[in-house]
């Protein structure tokens, strides 16, 4: 005789672990960074489940029908869903800039018809994307789960209906399906970017989103759940096992899982055998007790309670996170996360309550609990969904919600220049060098600059455009993105990766460019500006409970010496050289410092709502308090550059920006002075942070052009 249908507690169990990691793991990564793998759990106990429900109903007399099928999973599942898209999308609505309100509608819309997997894999860089602004993210695996309800109905239906010629057809397909998933999972690298409807989307990490975000490698994980369901139906070995052996095997393999889940990233392996691992032994954890009634003592009644409301938990967690995030702009303490985890328990309860609750408790009327109800519910989900949904993006995200914030007179000047944009060097666009050229309207050029760098030097623009309206400086500047201007050394790009050879490769190059083109030409200019993001290359610790990519500047001598000692040497030798190499041409070298960083994207900081943010609100906002990490993060370059010269004693001037943007007294850095945001992202100068600090540099006693003012 089989199983019964009813809710298992050792699956209760699995549920409540499940949701609890990826809790922890969306609340802190670097508490549980592989927290993550409780989805894939759920995908395994979504593959048992389903499939031992089909063939239970069939023995009871049930004849497979898709008809039915999609009527229990849709109603069980879109009742709660359609009630947190609601939730979100006011929430939203009063929290959000227009334009991250129109991203939200638009994936809700995508959530609705179970395809938001496929929007956020089209839109987004899934491993390095502003999180604060995607309160319906988590939805993506909702939308694997429908897809892949979609296929197993009409592959059941078939393998059903042929397995009067071929005995146990259904085994044999869905293991063909799952073998073809693993397949695709470890030997498909390159496979999804290499198809010209991804191509053309010109995603980053394309690969490794797909494999995260789209079905086919995931099929593998509903595929144990099935065929552990349907051996387990289909055979007496099972059945055969003790109850105590069955207990033992369940609470070894749970234990395993929570295990690999715990150590993965110390493990010697990629993520994509831990979750292979999490998985098999998950399912064999399921198969085991079928037959055997598992109480875990004292947790019972927790773990039952917190599995019973798991998938509503799953459902809240995430935009009560996410809200929180973008609201306190700061990242979270322990008051935050007791808050955190009390809101998202408590409204986890709530819409298990409103759209999950089966029958109403004994002598109270039934409210959405019935199944006309809940379809009821579900129609009018989409009714009013999707025309709101398209309302606000079709109105471009309901500007009126936010307070106007005229221009601030401070960063208001004649504009009279003109500027040239060229590229040096051979092969692709992406290998060349930017070259930018901005000359006084009239061509009356009282001196030169070149500026080099990164995207740090080339933000540095609005500066040039000032400088060349109001003193007549012509102002170029040669740039390479993530390439520092510091002669015989190039920088690797996450080391702690495969890195970015091309990148690095590209960067050796140009630094042998620009070196060249200074001693050929550096006599033309008046003043060189080396600009970078240099911090990185010389401190790898996390900022602010995030990691960050270790970046090395490295020489053609020792390539492959990515320590942070080697980093920090080659800088003190290569800036010799630099600033050596411009003194001789009769240049004066100026060595600007990096910006503070942000751990979150300066561009939100000040779009909000104005009876939610006043004035003083927004300054505390577009601030952040991790005065210490950033002066710590920034020592060795800034105590070089307050130095004035290099090891050999080659002189130099500096601007030192922190200097302007962060407060000793107050501990803290500014992202926003004068009424006006200076930064766009976390780290490099907008429009207005370009002028702020030009107009910071003239008010000191070094600045070089005051005499030339017109």
């Amino acid at each position: 005789m089989r199983g019964k249908m009813q809710k298992r507690s050792d699956i209760q169990y699995l549920r409540a672990l499940a949701v609890l990691v990826v809790i922890v793991f969306h609340l802190s990564e670097r508490v549980l960074p592989y927290g993550f793998l409780g989805v894939d759990i759920f995908f395994v106990i979504s593959g048992y489940v389903i499939t031992r429900s089909v063939f239970l109903r069939q023995d009871a007399g049930a004849p497979f029908s898709i008809r039915s099928f999609f009527a229990r999973r849709y109603l069980r599942l879109m009742p709660a869903l359609f009630l947190n898209i609601g939730a979100t999308l006011i929430a939203a609505l009063i929290l959000y800039p227009p334009e991250d309100l129109i991203s939200v509608a638009m994936s809700a819309v995508y959530a609705v018809f179970g395809f938001s997997n496929i929007w956020f894999f089209t839109q987004t860089d899934y491993f390095a994307a502003p999180l604060e602004t995607m309160p319906l993210l988590h939805t993506w695996s909702l939308g694997v789960e429908e897809q892949f309800y979609l296929g197993f109905a009409f592959v059941s239906a078939l393998a059903f209906y042929l397995t009067r010629r071929v005995k146990h057809l259904f085994l044999y397909v869905w293991a063909g399906l799952s073998t073809c998933s693993l397949i695709f999972t470890f030997a498909g690298a390159g496979l999804a970017s290499s198809l010209p409807i991804i191509s053309n989307l010109d995603l980053n990490n394309a690969d490794a989103a797909f494999r995260f975000f789209m079905l086919p490698a995931r099929i593998y994980q509903f595929g144990l759940g099935i065929i552990g369901a349907y051996l387990v139906l289909h055979t007496s070995t099972i059945r055969k096992i003790p109850p105590l052996t069955a207990a033992v095997v369940w609470s070894a393999c749970t234990v395993s899982a929570l295990l690999l889940v715990l150590i993965g990233p110390v493990l010697l392996v990629s993520a994509d055998v831990i979750a292979l691992l999490v998985s098999i032994t998950i399912a064999v954890a399921i198969c085991a007790a079928e037959y055997t009634k598992l109480r875990i003592p004292l947790a019972h009644n927790l773990l039952h309670w917190i599995g019973d409301r798991s998938y509503s938990l799953y459902l809240v967690h995430w935009p009560i996170i996410v809200f929180a995030a973008f609201y306190v702009y700061r990242p979270f303490n322990g008051l935050d996360y007791a808050v955190l985890t009390i809101l998202t328990f408590a409204a986890g309860a709530l819409s298990h309550y409103l759209a999950e609750r089966k029958r109403a408790p004994a002598g109270k009327p039934e409210f959405i609990s019935q199944r006309k109800w809940r379809s009821y519910g579900v129609f009018a989900g989409i009714a009013i969904l999707i025309p709101a949904s398209l309302f606000i993006a079709g109105n471009d995200g309901l500007p009126f919600r936010m307070a106007e914030q005229p221009p601030s007179e401070y960063f208001i000047y004649d504009r009279a220049f003109s500027e040239e944009v060229t590229r040096i060097g051979e092969g692709p666009r992406r290998e060349q060098s930017s070259f930018r050229v901005i000359s006084p309207s009239g061509g009356n050029i009282a001196q030169r600059v070149l500026v080099l760098g990164d995207s740090h030097a080339n933000h540095l623009r609005p500066m040039g455009e000032y400088f060349a309206s109001t003193y007549g400086v012509e102002w170029t500047t040669l740039h390479y993105p993530g390439c520092p201007p510091i002669f015989g050394t190039y920088k690797i790009y996450g080391t702690e990766t495969s890195g970015r050879a091309d990148s690095a490769d590209n960067c050796e190059r140009h630094t042998a460019r620009i070196e060249t083109y200074v001693r050929e030409h550096g006599a033309e200019y008046d003043y060189v500006i080396l600009s970078a993001r240099w911090n990185w290359m010389f401190d790898h610790d996390g900022f602010q409970d995030v990691d960050i990519r270790h970046d090395a500047l490295v020489t053609a001598a020792a390539p492959d010496d990515h320590s942070i000692e080697a980093s920090k040497q080659n800088f003190i030798d290569g800036l010799d050289r630099t600033i050596r190499a411009i003194r001789d041409t009769g240049a004066r070298p100026i060595l600007f410092t990096q910006p503070p960083v942000s751990r979150y994207p300066v561009a939100y900081c000040d779009q909000v709502p104005g009876f939610l943010f006043n004035a003083q609100a927004i300054q505390q906002r577009c601030s952040t308090g991790a005065y210490g990490e950033i002066m710590r993060r920034g020592a060795f370059v800034t105590d070089i550059a307050r130095s004035g010269q290099t090891r050999s004693g080659a002189e130099f001037e500096s601007l030192i920006a922190t200097d302007f943007l962060c407060d000793e007294t107050q501990q803290r850095c500014f992202y926003y002075k004068e009424g006006a945001r200076l930064f766009d992202d976390d780290s490099h100068y907008n429009v207005n942070g370009s002028l702020y600090l030009a107009r910071q540099w003239e008010s000191m006693d070094s600045f070089p052009f005051r005499s030339l003012a017109r």
